[in-house]
């Protein structure tokens, strides 16, 4: 499953021209955004 999922993340990013245009077009800060996002929730969550 963890492969597959790569795997998808990895077409997505070629189907944008590559990592240079997924990063001049914002893709990857947001991606690293959102998951910083969710995984600073779950830190929160188990603390309450």
């Amino acid at each position: 499953k963890i492969e597959e999922e790569a795997y998808r993340y990895f077409d997505r990013i070629e189907s944008m021209g590559g990592i240079l245009e997924a990063v001049k077009n914002g893709y990857i800060q947001r991606e690293i955004a959102s998951t910083s996002y969710r995984r600073q929730k779950r830190i929160e969550d188990e603390k309450e």
